[in-house]
This record gives C-alpha cells, structure tokens and sequence, in this order.
C-alpha cells in the first residue's frame, strides 16, 4: 500500500583518493572529514526490500596487496577536508570523519583510504549533514599496520543525531587493512 525510502552507505567499500595526498607528521594527529557515496534502499509496507541502488554510481577499483589479496571496491577521488566547514553539505554523500593519530618517528602518507562502508550506520545530524561513525586510526611507533576501530560515539559535531539506517553488516572484526601505506 505505501513505500518507504531510506539512504544507506554502499554494498561494499569506498576507497577515497585525496586529490592532493596527505602526511601525518610524527608524533601528531589530525581528523580528516571524507564524504563517502550514498545508496537509495526502497522498501515495500511490509520491510521487503524493493531496489537498492547508487546514487551516484562510483567507479570499481581492486583495493589490496596483491592481485590476489584484497576486495572490489568503489573509488572516489575527494577532497579530504581538516576543517569540517569546508566540506560542503551533500543530500546523496555521508560525511565520515577519521581521527588519525601517528606515534611514528616518520611521516605517515594517506595516499588512499579504505572506507568500509558497510561496516557503518547512517545518521541525520542537526546540522543538515548525514554522518558516520568516526573511525580511528593509530600508527603505532612500531610495526607497519595502524590499530583501526569504529568509535562509538559520533563525532561531537554532528550535535543530536537520527539513527537512518543500521550498518549492512556488523563484523567490526574485519576492519583492517583500511590504510595503504609505502614506508620507506
């Protein structure tokens, strides 16, 4: 008798490009603001699931090691933002802050970043913008792979916030490999 529309973040990761690329400095941190694509989830009066498409369909790219080693994901070339008021508020993009923290003796490039999208739930905060939950990165002063995890919270500037949509999966265990990084 009625249908219901509901955004949702995408089917599988979001590899983000920062057009121009990024270093975290030793001992420092910083929290990046990407905005990530938004699907369309159409729903029947009884919760059937209709159609699930893209927005704005992005681009597939292979995000991993090795040929063989990795997962198909969509790619987005953005402008990572350190000033949350300089990422322009998008109906169809969520915002998806990344707190990064280096303990290193050396820089730390963010070359590519490996958002994974259906690891999040969507929110509508009060100042018009969709958002994720914070993921938090920490490079380790050893070792070569960051500690990544979802934070809990939202990011405090997202103010009150409306649950929109519950993540398309909840394995928070698989998040790794979200950095692509080159030490010399």
């Amino acid at each position: 008798s009625h249908i219901t529309l509901k955004p949702q973040l995408a089917d599988r990761s979001v590899v983000i490009k920062p057009i121009t690329p990024l270093f975290i400095a030793p001992n420092q941190q910083t929290t990046l603001f990407v905005s990530t694509p938004l699907w369309l989830n159409v729903f029947t009066s009884d919760d059937s699931l209709l159609l699930d498409t893209p927005v704005i369909k992005p681009t597939e790219t292979w995000f991993g090691a090795t040929p063989i080693r990795g997962e198909l994901c969509y790619a987005t070339k953005v402008f990572a933002r350190l000033d949350l008021e300089q990422l322009p508020i998008r109906s169809f993009r969520a915002v998806t802050p990344i707190h990064i923290t280096n303990h290193h003796t050396q820089s730390m490039p963010i070359e590519r970043i490996n958002i994974p999208a259906p690891l999040l739930s969507l929110y509508a905060g009060d100042d018009g913008r969709l958002w994720t939950p914070t993921l938090e990165v920490e490079q380790l002063s050893y070792g070569r792979a960051p500690k990544i995890h979802l934070s809990k919270q939202l990011y405090d500037r997202a103010g009150n916030v409306k649950l929109l949509n519950n993540a398309r999966q909840n394995d928070t265990d698989n998040i790794s490999n979200i950095f692509e990084h080159f030490f010399n």
